[in-house]
């Protein structure tokens, strides 16, 4: 019987099982160095630090990282300049000017936190872009290391990000516009900083 089915189907007795591409290969080198080079390229790509190269003390780039990714405790919705003024100053306990900015829209305002401090948060639209001026007291752990009156650019997460120290508030403009604009910006806000 045997016979008669080695004739039916010849090619049969030669047959040999294909290795799936799923099984792991017998022998431990064989599988643990690509899994190895694998893991080290997740790392990279996920590590915000490779993304881009600053020339800033890494206290900025986490001040920057920690703009981006403010945390809400508290939003007003309003375009009154004054109403998000004494709105934001009612609930961090100093004052905070909402500059008029060119070619930009007041939205309204929020509470963030950074360093369990709680920061005033101006929010603006600018070409259909959010755009977020940010004022923090010094006493923040991660902004020791920011100079008085250096208006300094960095990239975080697909924002850019000018950071400043003026008049005992550290300053920030946030948005995913180009960092020139995200700058000019800035200086804007900076000139209209009350003393």
């Amino acid at each position: 019987m045997a016979s008669l089915d080695a004739e039916r189907r010849p090619g049969d007795r030669f047959h040999r099982s294909r290795p799936s591409c799923l099984s792991l290969p017998t022998r431990p080198i064989g599988w643990l160095l690509p899994t190895a080079a694998l893991v080290a390229l997740i790392i990279a790509m996920l590590d915000p630090i490779t993304h881009f190269r600053s020339a800033f003390p890494a206290s900025d780039s986490l001040l920057a990282t920690a703009l981006v990714r403010l945390p809400t405790t508290e939003s007003l919705s309003s375009s009154n300049a004054d109403e998000v003024s004494e709105w934001l100053q009612l609930r961090v306990g100093y004052t905070v000017e909402v500059s008029d900015i060119a070619g930009a829209s007041l939205v309204g305002g929020r509470i963030g936190l950074i360093d369990g401090a709680s920061v005033a948060v101006v929010v603006y639209a600018m070409h259909d872009m959010p755009l977020t001026y940010v004022a923090l007291p010094t006493t923040s752990l991660i902004s020791e290391r920011i100079e008085e009156d250096d208006v300094r650019t960095e990239s975080a997460n697909g924002y850019n990000v000018a950071i400043w120290k003026e008049h005992g508030l550290v300053r920030a403009v946030v948005s995913p516009m180009s960092s020139r604009e995200v700058s000019s910006v800035a200086y804007q806000c900076k000139s209209k900083a009350p003393i």
